[in-house]
């Protein structure tokens, strides 16, 4: 006699002495026994579809670990790339004291490049008054050492029209009106000059003999320096030098 088979996928498979001893379970037809010991066919199709799952969800599981450990080494190359042991706060603090610091070092570039700016302008406002007070003088045969300490004081640059002029002030700093019939303007140094001339206080600073201009200073003249470095206090050696200051063989300190 032919072993049974606890299970067959067609009922057609059954020997036909047995077909009644089947139950039809789900697309299988099983043996219809009872359970013994708590234990039925049934069981072992239970068994083996939890070890399935199980497997499953083992495989689910090490899949979920693997995802989570890629995250992990993630979030780490973004945490090594900020500084260390630094939260928002100190993040916010450091670049508000790098702007701080940024913004203090653009000021005293600033101040800095004012305060040089201002020298020069300075610088240019005495070289452009002694030009304009040794070029009268010379035209008017003055000496230079005597009439520089007295017509320097009075002159001021002031922009006209555009242009930058040598004008005459008084002793408060007020414009003195030009006192010629040809100008209607400013007062300027060849004016003064000339009123000096004759003037019965101030004519002994001239000797009648016209100059040939800048650096002529007459016969009071201060002779020019040799070291190349004159300070901007040393009014007679700036009025000396002046064409070279100006062409920047002089260094005035």
């Amino acid at each position: 006699m032919a072993k049974l088979k606890t299970r067959y996928s067609k009922q057609e498979d059954i020997p036909a002495d047995f077909v009644s001893l089947y139950v039809q379970n789900g697309e299988v037809w099983e043996l219809d026994v009872n359970p013994v010991d708590g234990f039925a066919l049934s069981d072992t199709t239970t068994g083996k579809t939890a070890i399935q799952k199980e497997r499953d969800n083992a495989r689910a599981a090490e899949r979920k670990l693997k995802d989570a450990l890629a995250e992990r080494d993630e979030l780490q190359v973004k945490l090594d790339a900020k500084p260390k042991n630094a939260p928002a706060e100190d993040i916010k603090a450091a670049v508000e004291s790098a702007t701080k610091q940024l913004e203090e070092k653009h000021q005293k570039q600033l101040a800095d490049k004012d305060t040089q700016l201002a020298r020069q302008d300075s610088l240019l406002d005495n070289l452009s008054r002694v030009r304009e007070a040794q070029d009268a003088i010379a035209k008017h045969g003055g000496k230079a050492k005597v009439l520089l300490p007295k017509v320097l004081p009075q002159l001021r640059r002031k922009t006209i029209d555009g242009q930058v002029k040598v004008i005459v002030v008084d002793e408060n700093g007020n414009e003195l009106i030009s006192r010629r019939p040809d100008n209607n303007g400013s007062m300027e140094a060849d004016e003064l000059v000339a009123w000096l001339k004759e003037d019965a206080d101030w004519s002994f600073a001239f000797d009648g003999k016209p100059g040939t201009g800048s650096g002529g200073g007459g016969a009071g003249g201060v002779k020019p320096t040799s070291s190349g470095v004159i300070s901007s206090e040393d009014q007679e050696a700036l009025n000396a030098n002046i064409e070279d200051i100006a062409a920047g063989k002089i260094i005035v300190t």
